[in-house]
């Protein structure tokens, strides 16, 4: 079945902090000497203050999607209202840093403190106003909320530690660990006098190594958490519920677990996380990002992996790009993800209709439209595949994916067309056959992310009824979201 993964894009935005700490040029060495913009070239040891600051804030609206069974580019239907996406995130620290050995080996501690805040409301037009992003202090605040708003509030603080070695400008190595508590609050609107309240605490440790220069630097993360949350159902009719929730915000959530009843969850993870940024930080660069998470609730142990993409800096547009494969022991999950300001057709079609028109989707084979600057977008499609779907695949069978294989990527003029890249892809297929499914579940899944065709190939050999989830918002053509069937 179909699924929406786009919760996880919040799991991954909370692993890291959006900042980390820079150098304020102003330096003392032992002696009492104040240097400005550089240490002194003979000091033996000099120290210096660190900053940690950083602040965003965007907001974006999209036409309200309506359900539909097939993709199409349609007109807005004005009727049907607008989402208001509303984010602010900022960072706040100030630590000290200390330089030894003519300032070739640096070690530097920063306490930090930091808020993150997404408010989605619907609006009736896009001129309407709202509040936020700001928690709500008092639930009465909720009642001109409409059913299915939500907000996510989130606080955290933790220090920074880290060990460098630097020649000149070459920051050879960096060996850092930090370590943050997150408490986060969720609402959502259930009904027109329901709210659901949800609060989690977490415990975050990131043990991260570095080296580059300023242009272009390489880091891997090895991450471990803990989460425990808390669902509680407030009814904005009730008195003793507004009481219970301004105490619940000001963190007494032992007033709640008394008086209601409650969901509990719990959840630990350990992940690693290997990135590369090149660009002029703060101006224009580009961040890669590839990652592993191993999930243990009371009752499952999942994984997922994540491929991203992403701008940063004033200067580029919003383009957040990634594909998530959800993993556990009965089934895989494909995801695809974009989120773009300023979108054009061009990567409209190679982030969303190219992948789902070679999957054999309805509806995605729609004309694309004249107009070539689209704006606010966000394109999401996701695919599930059973265990036994692929464990039915026989060499025999296979034979008969590979030649489907290369009929659809000669009908599109792909690359995957060419014999030894069949070859190659039949190969390592021929090899993960006799793998088990733990080890090869995430590597056949990304591989037909890259090679959309063999999603088609295997669901036509197999002559199974699969269906992908998808959604399209857009602040220039109707939104839409549903499950579209897949045509061979």
């Amino acid at each position: 079945m179909a699924q929406d993964l786009s919760g996880h894009i919040d799991f991954i935005e909370k692993q890291n902090t959006l900042g980390s700490p820079y150098n304020i040029p102003v330096y003392i060495d032992l002696e009492g000497n104040i240097n400005i913009l550089s240490h002194h070239s003979n000091a033996s040891v000099s120290i210096g203050p660190l900053a940690h600051t950083i602040w965003t804030r965007n907001k974006s609206h999209y036409i309200k999607a309506k359900p539909s069974s097939h993709f199409a580019f349609l007109e807005q239907e004005g009727d049907l209202g607008w989402i208001e996406v509303k984010r602010n995130r900022w960072e706040l620290g100030l630590g000290l840093e200390a330089t030894v050995a003519s300032n070739v080996i640096a070690v530097g501690l920063t306490p930090f403190k930091g808020a993150r805040e997404i408010m989605i409301r619907q609006t009736k037009t896009m001129d309407d106003k709202t509040s936020g992003p700001s928690l709500p202090r008092k639930l009465k605040e909720i009642s001109d909320w409409q059913v299915g708003d939500s907000g996510t509030f989130q606080r955290y603080g933790g220090v920074s530690v880290y060990a460098g070695l630097s020649f000149s400008v070459v920051n050879i190595l960096t060996a850092g660990i930090v370590i943050q508590n997150l408490f986060s609050i969720n609402i959502r609107k259930l009904s027109s006098n329901k709210v659901q309240l949800m609060i989690a605490e977490e415990n975050l440790k990131n043990r991260r190594l570095q080296a580059g220069v300023t242009l272009a630097t390489t880091q891997i993360h090895f991450l471990s958490g803990h989460k425990v949350a808390s669902f509680f159902t407030l009814d904005l009719e009730n008195p003793d519920h507004h009481k219970l929730y301004r105490d619940a915000v000001k963190g007494k959530l032992h007033l709640l677990q008394e008086k209601l009843p409650q969901e509990a969850q719990r959840m630990d993870w350990k992940g690693t996380e290997k990135k590369a940024y090149f660009g002029i930080p703060g101006v224009a660069g580009r961040n890669f990002q590839r990652s592993h998470y191993d999930f243990e609730t009371e009752d499952d142990q999942d994984a997922m992996d994540v491929k991203s993409r992403k701008n940063a800096g004033i200067l580029l547009p919003l383009r957040n790009h990634s594909r998530i494969v959800y993993q556990s022991d009965n089934d895989v999950t494909l995801f695809w993800f974009s989120e773009m300001n300023k979108a054009r057709i061009k990567e409209l079609k190679k982030r969303f209709l190219t992948p789902g028109k070679i999957i054999g989707a309805e509806g995605f084979d729609d004309l694309a439209p004249e107009k070539r600057k689209l704006g606010s977008t966000v394109t999401q499609i996701g695919l599930s595949f059973n265990r036994s779907e692929f464990e039915a695949i026989t060499p025999e069978i296979l034979e008969n994916v590979l030649d489907n294989f290369k009929q659809r990527c000669v009908e599109f003029n792909l690359d995957c067309k060419r014999k030894s890249k069949i070859k190659e892809i039949g190969q390592k297929l021929k090899e993960w056959m006799s793998g088990s499914w733990k080890d090869v579940r995430a590597s056949l899944a990304f591989l037909m992310m890259d090679e959309p065709a063999l999603i088609h190939a295997y669901v036509k050999t197999l002559n199974i009824k699969k269906r992908i989830y998808f959604k399209f918002l857009n602040q220039k053509y109707q939104s839409l979201e549903g499950t579209a069937a897949i045509n061979y």
